[in-house]
């Protein structure tokens, strides 16, 4: 069955939605300039309420190492997700957190072949400067050469209940990512959220 991650959660509405309808994972955005930032002491009381419930996961870009552990002093997190670029060396002393690494990718020929050792992969849309996840556009769905040694795919950019069956029935990953997908006007929609996580753990399989 799928591995299903709702990211760009910021409120107990959403939150709930998610862990209800099943999702695996939930997403806390970091990244300041995003519109679906949440402070550190908002993320730390949802990520309270999810533990043992999903994987609670941060989305970092670009952030340094104080800035990381000042999150993680706050926010009781299982796994971060690099949106910015690779994943710094420094990410292993971080205690014993999964690490999820990005990849945009604009052709299958833009695949890297040497990528450093993650829990998981995802495949986001290829964006302009300055942007990182969560366009709504679809992503370059490419499966990754067998040299890059992903062992786990996550597929984002573009998914939304009607086109995550059609996307999981191509690409065959380990899991999918939505955040806009499963919004209307800018706010996560629990309506969608229940479709989307529904589709993509029976109804594509």
């Amino acid at each position: 069955m799928t591995w299903v991650k709702i990211c760009g959660i910021s409120d107990q509405v959403a939150l709930e939605a998610a862990l209800t309808a099943g999702a695996d994972a939930v997403g806390f955005v970091f990244h300041r300039p995003s519109r679906r930032y949440v402070p550190p002491e908002r993320a730390a009381v949802l990520a309270d309420q999810a533990a043992g419930r999903a994987l609670r996961v941060g989305v970092v870009v670009d952030q340094g190492r104080r800035a990381v552990d000042d999150i993680l002093t706050t926010v009781a997190l299982d796994a971060l997700q690099w949106a910015g670029g690779e994943i710094p060396k420094w990410a292993k002393e971080l205690g014993q957190l999964q690490h999820i690494g990005v990849i945009r990718l604009q052709d299958h020929a833009s695949w890297p072949l040497r990528l450093p050792e993650a829990w998981a992969y995802l495949l986001d849309a290829w964006g302009p400067a300055g942007s990182f996840g969560g366009l709504g556009e679809r992503a370059h769905w490419s499966p990754p050469p067998a040299e890059a040694k992903v062992n786990r795919l996550i597929l984002a950019g573009g998914l939304g209940p009607r086109t995550v069956r059609a996307a999981i029935r191509r690409m065959k990953p380990f899991g999918v990512d939505v955040s806009s997908g499963v919004e209307s006007d800018g706010v996560k929609d629990p309506a969608k959220i229940r479709s989307f996580v529904k589709a993509a753990k029976h109804d594509a399989h």
